[in-house]
């Protein structure tokens, strides 16, 4: 996921991901599931043979987040993200932001917020909870965190369904799914 407006290299992933895409022909690669639950479309972009999270994973311009059980590419997007981080590059340069006192989530979030973050502000009054970060087991989001913590997994969506989320669930097209025994495409970051 790469930075939203008004955070830290926002501009400069916003620059990198244009130069990729901007006037080329782009190709969507969807896997199980085509959206997340808040309905945001999960596809992996591809300009020829290269894969344009690997390339802005690869610069510290953005960081892994999955979406099981969408995970064809993790290992690798993982891999870049910690070649980026040893290297100390983009978001991986910045210095992590002092600890707050507590932290914000929904009433069906997984994932805490700092105080300061849009996502926190987003969340209605009467569904805010907030606890101190020290308790066991608790996740800040990547957003609220600069730089953010090697992968952040989203829980499966069954998961979130036990928890009282509500969410769509469906399975894309045969057509649209890579054949059985297909050969992997070529090292997407390069």
């Amino acid at each position: 996921m790469p930075p939203e407006r008004g955070e830290p290299l926002y501009e400069e992933a916003t620059r990198l991901l244009s130069h990729w895409t901007k006037g080329r022909e782009v190709t969507l690669c969807w896997e199980v599931e085509r959206e997340d639950f808040y309905g945001r479309a999960l596809a992996h972009v591809w300009v020829g043979e290269r894969l344009v999270s690997a390339v802005l994973v690869r610069h510290g311009l953005a960081h892994v987040y999955t979406f099981p059980p969408n995970v064809r590419f993790a290992q690798t997007l993982v891999a870049l993200q910690r070649q980026a981080r040893a290297e100390g590059l983009g978001l991986w340069s910045l210095p992590p932001p002092a600890p707050e006192e507590i932290y914000l989530a929904g009433a069906r979030q997984a994932h805490f917020h700092r105080p300061s973050c849009e996502i926190a502000r987003r969340i209605r009054p009467e569904d805010r909870c907030g606890l101190p970060l020290a308790r066991r087991g608790l996740r800040q989001r990547p957003r609220c965190l600069q730089p953010v913590p090697p992968l952040m997994v989203r829980p499966p969506l069954e998961g979130a369904r036990a928890a009282g989320a509500r969410g769509r669930r469906r399975r894309p097209p045969a057509a649209s799914r890579p054949p059985a025994g297909a050969a992997p495409p070529p090292a997407p970051w390069r």
